[in-house]
């Protein structure tokens, strides 16, 4: 009875060190395919935001095509060819960065209004830097689209401050340039009716 027993607790322990090594095996290859990921994660291409666009070029400088480039794509997932919007306002804003000075103090290639230097605690420099402008802009815009959903309730905001939403007059030269600026970027297949 005794050596019975003794064999039972034998082969227990044997089966335990067998198990406990399985284990470590598995945790080993666990760890070993964690490693991997980490070292060579997996590259996710978004299809809707291109490395490059060629409408960029439309821009004045380098600055303000990184900004496209690099920003725009914070709008992806609120609004087709989200890049494309972005040219189209620089393009109703300043004439892609050719007339940046506002006739109120707007700054800058996207006609930043004054009022946000103080809100968002920039200098006027950080805002003549064409990057920065449009960063913050599409900053805006993305905060619009997340409150409205909607394009042109988002660019009335842009245009004329989220007080005057309410208001039902359109600014019909706005919205015609942006029509206008639609065609040039070649975004959306819309019409100014």
């Amino acid at each position: 009875m005794r050596n019975l027993g003794f064999t039972i607790l034998i082969s227990l322990c044997l089966w335990g060190i067998i198990i406990g090594l399985i284990l470590l095996a598995i945790r080993s290859c666990d760890k070993e395919r964690k490693k991997k990921v980490i070292v060579t994660p997996p590259i996710e291409l978004k299809t809707d935001i291109p490395i490059f666009d060629d409408r960029i070029l439309l821009l004045k400088n380098d600055r303000a095509r990184e900004g496209v480039m690099e920003c725009g794509k914070k709008l992806a997932g609120y609004i087709p060819d989200p890049i494309g919007f972005v040219l189209v306002m620089t393009c109703i804003e300043s004439d892609f960065g050719k007339k940046v000075n506002g006739r109120s103090g707007e700054i800058g290639i996207m006609q930043i209004y004054p009022y946000w230097l103080k809100q968002a605690g920039l200098s006027y420099a950080n805002l003549k830097d064409d990057y920065t402008n449009i960063c913050f802009a599409v900053d805006l815009l993305k905060d619009y689209f997340q409150k409205y959903n909607d394009v042109f309730l988002v660019i009335k905001a842009y245009n004329r401050g989220e007080k005057n939403l309410i208001n039902k007059n359109h600014n019909t030269f706005y919205l015609k340039r942006f029509f206008e600026c639609a065609e040039k970027v070649n975004w959306q297949k819309i019409k100014f009716e």
